[in-house]
Parts: structure tokens; sequence; C-alpha cells
């Protein structure tokens, strides 16, 4: 990664983005990566937050006049509950089924990938808004009838637990009857006329929506409760026993104390536990983007900074984008953390620094990319051997990008 300066300010760099915004009447972070680095054909691959709240009229530009054949939404399913607007999107993409994700995996870069291209091309699929709810329904009744009690658990678990629960607050467990739901406001004229603008759903076989979560609730459980102390983890779970078998407040006290340990990781140690936890969905990520067929691809989180500031972090990283234009890309959602909408995500959790959480520093990208080179030599070996990302697929993601 080149270190040097690129020559222009941060309000140069902005600037240039935002002018070639297609979106002049709606801001939801959106932009052509091509327009970061070059070297990177227009209208492959694109990053933004939540299209939840686009209008008939500006999902038919989305999909029709860019093309958008494929979202990468790096969250978990039920976080979109919490998605403003009426989630049109919903209507004309379809969850990828899990028997073609596990396909993805299986690929290699060495495979025949008109195969893979004709296995996608036939896929049964409906839009998100009318899939059955079973999925969820299904892992709801198995937590519930889960055999084990509290006393059954090791500290390690119930720590983990514990820290699950106060993750909740930020991301919410939504009821059966609210996954993908639209927004109330959503009227069936909206409806009818995003699918009329649409092409119904989509030439092609329909169009494809990947959930490939980086914040996974299990992975950060893990994360938090490998980075304290055995100590601190018969603390806390001294604690939550307390809480459940005596007086609550002593749960909220290891609450309380695995949240204020998450705050003191920061914005660098969220992007350390996500390159170090979340591996499998990562890698899963950048097969999507280097199979040429999604083309063109948007991928995205709730505000496009985070999540989606290190995935495009890490495609811009190894396509050697200077450092400071990787960084000025991530540093340009700090207006979407810092809004009101962004400040609420992170108000409600009052263990959190909102003003720290809300920011997207251009230092934090590129300590990152350095934590990246000083812990594995540089962005390539760490593709290879911890998202065992190998330098065929790596070759397959930059030919698909800039061939």
């Amino acid at each position: 990664i080149k270190m040097t300066t690129t020559g222009s300010s941060f309000k140069e760099f902005q600037e240039r983005i935002q002018a070639a915004s297609p979106f002049t009447d709606v801001d939801f972070n959106f932009r052509d990566l091509s327009l970061i680095n070059p070297r990177i054909k227009p209208n492959r691959l694109f990053r933004s937050g939540t299209p939840s709240a686009l209008s008939p009229t500006q999902l038919a530009m989305l999909v029709n006049e860019i093309g958008i054949k494929t979202i990468i939404d790096l969250r978990e399913l039920q976080e979109t509950t919490h998605d403003p607007g009426p989630q049109l999107i919903h209507h004309v993409f379809a969850k990828a089924p899990e028997v073609h994700e596990v396909a993805l995996d299986k690929l290699e870069a060495s495979s025949d990938f008109h195969l893979f291209e004709k296995h996608m091309a036939e896929l049964s699929v409906t839009p998100l808004a009318v899939q059955p709810k079973l999925e969820h329904a299904q892992s709801l009744k198995a937590s519930k009838e889960s055999p084990h009690s509290d006393n059954d658990r090791s500290a390690e678990e119930v720590a983990c637990a514990d820290w699950q629960e106060a993750n909740e607050q930020v991301h919410g467990t939504p009821s059966v009857a609210n996954v993908v739901q639209p927004d109330e406001t959503t009227s069936h004229e909206q409806v009818a006329k995003a699918l009329e603008l649409c092409n119904t759903f989509g030439p092609d076989g329909g169009r494809l929506k990947y959930f490939i979560p980086l914040a996974q609730r299990s992975v950060m459980s893990k994360a938090l409760i490998h980075s304290i102390s055995w100590r601190e983890r018969l603390h806390v779970a001294g604690r939550y026993f307390l809480g459940v078998t005596w007086d609550a407040k002593y749960k909220d006290e290891a609450k309380d104390y695995m949240l204020q340990h998450f705050d003191g990781q920061g914005l660098l140690g969220l992007n350390k536990i996500i390159l170090t936890y979340s591996t499998h969905m990562l890698s899963r990520a950048l097969k999507i983007i280097a199979v040429s067929a999604h083309q063109p691809i948007l991928f995205h989180c709730f505000h496009g900074k985070d999540r989606t500031g290190l995935v495009a972090g890490l495609v811009l990283a190894l396509l050697h984008t200077p450092l400071d234009d990787i960084a000025n890309d991530y540093h340009m959602s700090e207006a979407y953390g810092g809004s009101a909408q962004g400040r609420a995500h992170f108000e409600k959790i009052p263990q959190l620094n909102v003003e720290n959480w809300c920011k997207a520093p251009t230092q934090v990208m590129k300590e990152t990319i350095k934590w990246i080179v000083v812990e594995h030599g540089s962005v390539e070996q760490y593709m290879v051997h911890t998202l065992h990302f190998n330098e065929e697929w790596q070759a397959k993601l930059i030919a698909a990008l800039t061939e």
C-alpha cells in the first residue's frame, strides 16, 4: 500500500465523489468504487448505506439505469427491521438461497465458472418481502427449547450470553412477524409502482441479495470474551448468576461491564474483531465480488460506514490504492454516522461514547491496514492465510473489476 499523499485535500476528494453521484434527491452514502481507484472499471462495484428509503423512481434508477444485479448486505437478516423507509428493495431482490451460498463456498478459482453461472440462472427465487419467515421462526423455537439452563453453563458461556443480550440493545431481536416486513408507511401503490418501474422481478432469474454478516452476535460475543481475562470472565459470570437468581441489578452490572469493555475497543478494535473472527463471511463477500456474473454489485450495511468501509478497504488495498484514498473513502461516511439517524443508532446504548462511534476518522482506516500488514506481512498474505482467499481468487477479483 502506498503510504504517500495523493496531492488532493479531503474536501477536494469529497466534492469529486459527490459530484459524480447519480442520486440528486436522496443521499444514502452511495458511490462507485471506480471513483476511488480508476483501475476499477465504472459500474462494476458500488458501496452505500442501506437503500431501504429509496422511492419507486429512485429504486428504478438503482436497478434499471445503474443496473444493480446483486446486493451484499453485511448485516444479519433481522437487522433490516430497523431500516428506515418503505423497504421497497425487498420487493425486487430475493435472498440468496442457502444451497446457493453452499455452492459459492465450494467454488474454487480454478472451477468452471460457467457451471456456477448456470446454477445462478436456474435458481428458483422469490422477493424477500414475500418469502416465508420460517428460518427465523425455527431459530427462535430452537433457542426456547434449548435444554441448557444458566446453571449448566461455564463462566465463559454465561459471560458470552450476557454480552449477546447487551449487544441486542444495538441491533434488537425482532419478532418473527417483523422480519423483512416493510415500513408501516409503505403503501400498496408504492409497491405496485416499484414493481412496474423495476421490470417486476428482473430478467436473468431474479436479482439476488446475499446476507453476509460481519458482526454477528455470536462472533462479537466470542471476540469480547476472549479479550478479557479469566478473572474478568468469572466476575461477569458471577454477576450474571446473581442477576438471574437474586436481583436483576447484578445482571445489568454484568452487561454494563461488557459494553464498557467493548466501548474501550473503539472502531479500530471493531475492525480487528471482524478481520480476526468473521473470516468466513469476509471470504464469501470477496468471492461474490470476484464472480463477474454478479455485476454490477452493491455492498452495504446500515450507515455504509464501518463494515462497508472495511470491505471497501480490503478491495481497494488489493488493487494497490494509495492509503490516503482508502482512508478518505472511509472518512466520507462520517456524515452518515453523525447524522440524526446515525446518532440514534448508538444513543440507545448509554455505555457507548456516541461521539466516537459516530465518527469515521481517516486514522482508523490507516491503522487498520497497517495492522494487517504488521500482523500478516501484506493484505494479500492476510487473504491467503487467514481468509483462504488464495492468489488465484485474488487474480479473479482483480480481473473482474479491472478487465
